[in-house]
């Protein structure tokens, strides 16, 4: 059975989805990920993966309320001014959230609530789903 609510927190510092780059052998162009974004969703992947196992979550097909907390390491500059942007953030996340089989595609995702702050030790994202079909 699918749960209603879970919470998710992994131990991992944000990090935002980049812009895609593109190379072109000949006259084909092709779009890749640069490596460091490719092992954070592996990384991310992972986290996910067990703490679904942990708490006994099973894949979320239906509509979802998603509520995401980044928590990054202190800068010298104010959270507003702070990069990386907050909808990059959470572009990585949800997409490691796929693949990690939370749900089956983030288009379920029909409200989306976003926070960045500094974090009081170590850097570190808690995720919040709801399945709000029920």
């Amino acid at each position: 059975m699918t749960a209603l609510y879970v919470t998710l927190v992994l131990d991992l510092e944000p990090y935002p989805q980049p812009r895609p780059r593109v190379t072109c052998r000949g006259k084909i162009p092709r779009a890749y990920e640069v490596p460091r974004a490719t092992a954070w969703k592996a990384a991310a992947l992972l986290l996910i993966k067990q703490e679904m196992k942990r708490w006994k979550v099973k894949k979320f097909t239906g509509p979802l309320r998603v509520s995401c907390e980044f928590a990054l390491k202190r800068g010298a500059v104010p959270i507003e001014r702070t990069k990386p942007d907050l909808d990059n953030l959470a572009k990585s996340l949800l997409d490691a959230a796929t693949n990690a089989g939370l749900w089956q595609d983030d288009r379920q995702v029909v409200e989306l609530s976003l926070r960045k702050r500094f974090a009081g030790g170590a850097p570190y994202i808690t995720l919040n789903v709801w399945d709000i079909a029920r």
